[in-house]
Order: structure tokens, then sequence, then C-alpha cells
């Protein structure tokens, strides 16, 4: 015996006609069908929904709906079943409006036989089913393109386009948003000593705490590496944001327990607000990340909200920097040594050498002035 090929559902008030299309399936060669009938278009959407339909033959003439429009209102309420059109009614330009409004065929009842019926029932569903697995690579596609997929948390891009479009709801709305960048302390360490794979999970961990965190509305990303960034809608008060940012920073409080080993992960946030410190989402980015740096400059978790000093911090450090190599083209460095006497013997033990920077416009610089600056940049 075939198997079954396929479940149809018949939708017509002819008797006649049920009968013809049921005599047709039962001698087709094609495989079995199991087939159903509905009288009025109301009770066949029923169906469709109450049960898994592979296709829908569809009469034109029904006592609840009457031409296109039933073609329609079945597509409309599931796109996902195919239709093909079967009636009496011999018009070329009613058949082209129907495979228009979406059905996959339209066959008329006087010239159907098994063979042409089953065909084109096969093709129809063959069809529908290759447009689902299309729709489903093209949503993949747009899933890993728009998702980090390490943690199923929204990447870059698309936390950039949800800024904007925040960004845009609040001009009209006139409330603020606030835009969090987040960067993990001590990760690098852990990743280091227990290899990449623990450090996969570490991260994995630490998104599904910060998600609990926020709220529908808003919008968690990662950024790459160990770097989070967050934006924060209808925003009415700064506490808002800081109620958010310590809710962050209680969650990974608690330690991490990966293969036996118990982590502990410190955060630095920095905050923007819209419209104060930016108007657009490059700006309210760019002075989120200002703000975390100061935050993890002043403590070993913590929040930080920005200020405008801290672009002229920001000037600053990128004047060293530039200045931090021309000095070591020009010799502008010296080493003083401090001897260590020994007490009973007065003879030198040893000598500890110290690096000084003859700035040109800011005179002599200390270690601690500069020595921080050129182990980040790699000058050191």
């Amino acid at each position: 015996m075939n198997p079954v090929v396929g479940r149809i559902l018949l939708v017509g008030n002819d008797p006649q006609h049920v009968a013809t299309v049921r005599g047709h399936l039962a001698s087709s060669r094609g495989g079995r069908f199991s087939l159903e009938h509905s009288a009025t278009l109301a009770d066949a959407l029923w169906r469709i929904e109450s049960g898994e339909f592979d296709l829908v033959l569809l009469d034109l003439d029904l006592p609840d709906s009457a031409g296109l429009e039933s073609v329609r209102r079945t597509r409309i309420h599931f796109p996902h079943v195919p239709v093909v059109v079967l009636t009496a009614r011999r018009d070329d330009d009613l058949s082209l409006r129907a495979l228009q409004a979406g059905a996959q065929d339209y066959l008329l009842t006087d010239q159907i036989d098994p063979e042409l019926l089953t065909r084109s029932i096969r093709y129809a569903i063959e069809r529908q089913r290759m447009l689902a697995e299309l729709e489903q690579a093209r949503q993949h596609e747009h899933y890993t393109a728009t998702h980090d997929l390490l943690t199923g948390l929204p990447n870059r891009m698309l936390f950039e386009d949800r800024l904007e479009r925040a960004l845009e709801d609040s001009r009209r709305s006139g409330q603020s948003i606030a835009v969090l960048f987040l960067d993990l302390n001590r990760f690098k360490a852990a990743n280091d000593t227990l290899g990449h794979s623990a450090g996969d999970r570490l991260i994995r961990m630490v998104a599904q705490r910060l998600a609990a965190c926020v709220r529908s509305s808003d919008t968690l990303a990662r950024r790459g590496g160990d770097e989070f960034t967050v934006v924060i809608t209808r925003v009415t008060r700064p506490q808002d944001v800081t109620r958010v940012a310590q809710k962050m920073l209680d969650a990974l409080e608690k330690p991490f327990v990966v293969d036996g080993f118990e982590l502990r992960l410190g955060m630095s946030v920095g905050i923007s607000l819209s419209p104060t410190d930016g108007k657009d989402s490059e700006t309210l980015i760019k002075h989120a990340d200002l703000a975390m740096y100061r935050a993890k400059a002043r403590r070993a978790s913590g929040y930080e909200f920005f200020r405008a000093s801290m672009n002229h911090r920001t000037a600053e450090r990128a004047e060293l920097e530039a200045s931090l190599r021309k000095g070591l083209e020009r010799g502008e460095f010296t080493v003083r040594y401090q001897p260590q006497i020994d007490s009973r013997s007065g003879d030198v033990a040893c000598m500890e050498a110290l690096v000084r920077w003859k700035h040109p416009r800011l005179g002599t610089l200390r270690p601690s002035q500069f020595m921080n600056l050129a182990n980040e940049t790699g000058v050191v």
C-alpha cells in the first residue's frame, strides 16, 4: 500500500464535486491522500486552526464567501498552508488574479483527472515546503548577522539599530534614554588560566545574569570580548539608570563556578544620557565608553556617569601618548640610580633604577604620571 503523502482539506458545497475529488484521489498512483471536507469557509478555517493540513482545495462559490475573498482570507490566516483553487468558473482573468492572491494553482472541475489532480497537489505541497525552507534559511542568515552566536544576545549592529530607534522614540516622546557600556574585570585572567572553552561558558553565564536585570523594552547586547552594552528607554530620572546598573553589579557579585573552579568577576559600567550627553548613537556610545574607563580607574567595580571633563582628560591622554612616542625618539627619558646601603658595612648593596621623563612643556615627570600609559600603549 502506498504511504500517505498529504492531508487534504476540500472546501466546497457541491456533493458531486466532493465525490469526484474523493474518487480521483482514491485511484491516484502518486500515493495515498487523506481527504477531509468542509462545506463553508468558516468551518474550513476552524478546522485548519485545529489540525495540520498539507493543502487546501478551495472552491470559489461557498455559502459564506465568494470569489477571491476565500483565497485571501485563507492565505491571511494560514500562509503556511498551500491553496489550490478547484472551481467550475472558466475565466482566464480570474485564474490569474487567484494566483496573484496566493493560490498555487487553478484547476477546473470538468477537466481534472486523477493524474492532473495528484500532480497539482504534490507540486503545490513541495513548492510550499521549498518556500518554507528558503524563508527559514533567510531567517537564520538574518539571525546570524544580527546576533552574537555565543550568547544569543543582539550584536553590535543590531544594538546600534535599536539605539537609533530608541532615539527616534525619545525625540517624539521627550523622554530620555540611557546607554550603558559594561566591561568585565578579571575576565582575561580567568580566560587565560582555564582556557577559551571555559571562558566562553563564563561569558554565557554572565550574559544570562545580565539579561535578567533589564526590561523587555530595553536592549542588552554583547559588543565583543568581555564588553556589553545596554540601552534603557523611557528614563525619567538618573536614579532609574543607577538602579539597573547596581542590579547588574550585584548580579555579578555571586561567584561563578566553571570546571570546578570558583571565579569572582567585577564589572565597570559607564553611563551616558540623552540628550545631555549626546543626541546621536555614536556620541552616546563614545561617552558611555569614556565613563566606563573612568569607573575602571577609580574602583574595582562600580559605575560612573559621563561628565564633560572626561573629554578633556581624553584629549590630554591622547596628547601625552603622542608626546610619549616622540619623547623616545628625542631621548627625553633618563634613568637615575638610587643606591641601597648595607647599614652594617656601609657598602652599596644594590641600585634601584628610576626613570624620569624630561617633558619639553610639562617639565620632569615621575613614573606615576606616565608608566600606566606606557604599559597600555605598549611603549614600555
